[in-house]
């Protein structure tokens, strides 16, 4: 990314982020900032030839879930 595409990303990041408690949005987007302000992302792959696979992740409870084990030394000392 070129230094005059940022303000712009982060711009549309920002408009979609303000919005977003009134409209749901769907961005197809590799930028990252996109990506860390999204409520959930959506991915899809190809492991083998054929197969596709779609998931999703709500980044707001894959946080949750790191903070819980950041609290737990005793579980990250098991892994």
């Amino acid at each position: 990314m070129n230094k005059y595409e940022l303000p712009s990303v982060h711009r549309v990041s920002t408009v979609i982020k303000e919005f977003s408690s009134q409209a749901q949005f769907l961005v197809i987007s590799h930028r990252e900032e996109n990506i860390v302000n999204a409520d959930r992302i959506y991915g899809v792959s190809m492991q083998q030839s054929g197969i596709t696979d779609i998931f999703s992740v709500d980044l707001e409870d894959e946080a949750k879930q790191l903070l819980d084990l950041e609290d737990s030394p005793n579980l990250i000392e098991g892994l």
